[in-house]
């Protein structure tokens, strides 16, 4: 499954922790979430952290889009 488009609302959502039912499984993904949590940056840029993060390790993060297809934000 190919990454969506930086653009794409999913990674917003991903932000402001606004996906329920998304649970990560990947121990450096968990922990960007935490990190990003306590930062005062905007949710523009926490989502492009996020797109960033899943495109450099699209590899290991195939569960992960899953589960965002699966909860139809994909």
């Amino acid at each position: 499954m190919s990454i969506p488009d930086s653009t794409h609302s999913c990674w917003q959502k991903l932000a402001s922790n606004s996906v329920p039912g998304f649970t990560p499984k990947q121990l450096a993904l968990q922990l960007l979430f935490t990190r990003l949590k306590n930062e005062t940056m905007s949710v523009r840029d926490k989502a492009a952290a996020i797109h960033a993060f899943f495109v450099k390790y699209e590899k290991i993060l195939t569960a992960e889009m899953n589960q965002l297809r699966d909860l139809h934000q994909l």
